[in-house]
């Protein structure tokens, strides 16, 4: 076992001074190569990284890996992990021709160096052979990496972000369009002159299929990033989110501001109900962790509350509302049998104000959207603690996005204003 661990850590070892000083050498096409040197470091770049080809792919190599991989129970978690990735490594990196992996280590290394006279020239026209050339191999290597993907693009996204698909970034840029969207604009209607950090995690979407603990892991790493940019509050614009980490979240911060999903709405609901009896619909998750329960029990015990569980709609929602014929019939199946009796109704997702007319045909007295109440709430905490902006210029807002920076930005230009679009930034 330690002479495969010592074989193991050397060769691990070996592939990142290589990787070392690829970086390297990429850093210099950026900034301060010649022009006529360029060529040169290209083919040294085809070099170094024919090297770690031989390094990954070599038997000995191949051997020592799946040995600990038998063996894995006697590793360390972060052991265990290398052993993993550099196993899927090898059997991706088998599978493509030697000669070109050398030859499209070296086109990429080439085409920075074409990039940089482009944009010095303002002449993006001789990037693009290179462009497509690029493009060919990155969809010959997706076909040599393809196992039961119906759709080769899953294949060429999984390389960016294990697990993703083309499936769930539709997805994703649905609930963009019925979920964050009106929610961003309804802070800046009411704040208007705040700074907004908007932080859009689809790699770990859809949280419904999430744990409790691992829905508190994606929050907390959210909140970090969110407090090293200074952000003075964070709406945790998600039910579920909320209903899992809210409480977590302020444990671990308390003295910054954190408004979830759920107490606008119920805050609100108990002040618009006149005979204290209120429904609420949500996803399953938020509705049968009760949290509705014991937030209006918290404040009046004499109320009386109805709780929906809506499993197919928030589904629905993101893959488009108007794309299912049966929506009504659905929807009047959640709604049919609240009793008569009560007069309100929150609206317990961050999704359901889209369809808060189609809602209306089941349901005709007040409805409460918790989304608008958690921004109030924000309102009114800021104020509390005199943190509110003051001044004549409205503030920025800026968007990051772990995944595809330029998908986004197609979506963006649908929804939001053009001053709004230029500040998206990706985070791997």
């Amino acid at each position: 076992m330690e002479k495969r661990l010592k074989l193991f850590r050397e060769k691990i070892k070996e592939k990142k001074l290589i990787e070392g000083a690829l970086e390297v050498l990429q850093w210099d096409l950026e900034t301060t190569t010649p022009k006529k040197g360029k060529e040169h470091i290209a083919g040294i770049v085809g070099y170094l990284s024919m090297k770690e080809y031989e390094i990954t792919t070599s038997k000995e190599f191949e051997d020592c890996i799946e040995y600990l991989k038998l063996e894995k129970e006697k590793l360390n978690e972060i052991e265990r992990k290398e052993v993993e990735e550099l196993s899927e490594d090898i059997e991706k990196m088998k599978k493509i021709p030697p000669q070109e992996y050398q030859d499209y280590s070296e086109l990429v290394a080439r085409t920075q160096g074409v990039w940089e006279e482009a944009k010095a020239e303002n002449c993006y026209e001789k990037y693009k052979e290179n462009l497509r050339k690029i493009f060919e191999y990155t969809i010959k290597f997706a076909n040599y990496h393809r196992k039961d993907e119906k759709n080769l693009y899953d294949v060429i996204i999984q390389e960016y972000e294990k697990g993703m698909s083309v499936e769930k970034l539709d997805e994703f840029f649905m609930a963009l369009k019925t979920e964050i969207v009106p929610l961003l604009k309804k802070i800046k209607e009411i704040l208007p002159r705040e700074n907004i950090i908007y932080y859009g995690d689809w790699k770990n979407n859809p949280y419904s299929e999430k744990s409790e603990e691992e829905i508190r892991s994606f929050s907390r790493e959210i909140t970090d990033f969110l407090l090293r940019n200074n952000c003075k509050a964070i709406v945790v614009g998600c039910s579920i989110f909320s209903t899992a980490s809210l409480e977590y979240l302020k444990e671990l911060n308390p003295n910054i501001i954190i408004v979830g999903m759920i107490d606008g709405g119920v805050n609100s609901a108990i002040l618009e109900s006149e005979n204290k009896k209120i429904a609420v619909m949500g996803a399953e998750f938020v509705i049968n962790s009760n949290i509705y329960e014991r937030k209006i029990r918290e404040l009046d015990s004499d109320i009386i509350l109805y709780q929906i569980p809506c499993k197919k709609l928030c589904g629905m929602l993101e893959k488009g509302w108007e794309n299912f014929p049966d929506r009504l019939e659905i929807l009047e199946e959640y709604l049919k049998n609240i009793p008569r009796d009560m007069d309100t109704l929150i609206l317990g997702g961050t999704h359901y104000p889209i369809i808060k007319e189609d809602i209306q045909k089941f349901f005709s007295k007040k409805i409460v959207d918790s989304s608008v109440e958690s921004v109030i709430e924000l309102f009114k905490e800021l104020g509390e603690k005199n943190l509110l902006r003051e001044g004549l210029k409205k503030g920025r807002v800026e968007f990051y996005i772990n995944g595809d920076r330029e998908k986004f930005r197609k979506i963006a230009e649908e929804l939001l204003e053009s001053k709004d679009r230029i500040n998206i930034f990706s985070i791997y």
